[in-house]
């Protein structure tokens, strides 16, 4: 009977064991899992990536073979040219084709500086137009002002020197106007 027990107590001993195993077991297997499924998502994305990069420098070789063709084009087109530009040369005070070309280039790039600088003047003329339109208006306006004002002064002025005439006829034969006036009456009646 303790020979059962004794081997009891061992297989539960041995159970407990075994069940630590397959717990731990399963939490390799857990970790493990969840590695490879971190390791498999960065794969996907690095190839996401890939494929991204891949579509770009897709579009830029075509990009790129479709200006080599019309580099070429440009080339085919231009040929006759260069032969004409021999002979010109041949013709003119340059040794070559290309000096004629660099010649020629000189002058345009003269002529588009004194296109720009033509452009700017222009720019600057319409900007000091402006200013003068708008410093005309200005001008117009406090005109218009000053000479409300004046009308307003003037009616003003009329009105005081009508008062300062009806005072005068309301005054007696023998009073004189200057001892009654007081200073502003005085000075209106002074300038009328």
């Amino acid at each position: 009977m303790e020979n059962l027990q004794q081997l009891e107590d061992e297989l539960q001993e041995k159970i407990k064991k075994a069940n630590k195993m397959n717990l731990s077991y399963e939490k390799i297997l857990r970790d493990q899992a969840t590695e490879c499924s971190e390791g498999a998502e960065r794969e996907r994305k690095e190839v996401l990536h890939l494929d991204v990069e891949h579509e770009r420098l897709v579009v830029e070789l075509a990009e790129e073979l479709q200006s080599k063709q019309e580099r070429e084009r440009q080339l085919v087109k231009l040929s006759p040219y260069a032969v004409s530009f021999e002979r010109a040369a041949k013709l003119t005070k340059f040794k070559d084709a290309k000096s004629l070309a660099d010649h020629m280039e000189n002058l345009l790039r003269i002529r588009e500086s004194l296109l720009q600088q033509d452009l700017k003047k222009r720019e600057k003329y319409d900007e000091l137009r402006r200013t003068l339109q708008s410093n005309q208006e200005q001008h117009r306006l406090m005109r218009l002002q000053k000479n409300y004002e004046l009308s307003q002064l003037e009616v003003e002025h009329e009105k005081a020197r009508s008062e300062v005439l009806e005072w005068v006829r309301g005054l007696t034969p023998g009073q004189s106007p200057a001892s009654e006036l007081t200073p502003n009456q005085m000075m209106i009646f002074c300038v009328k």
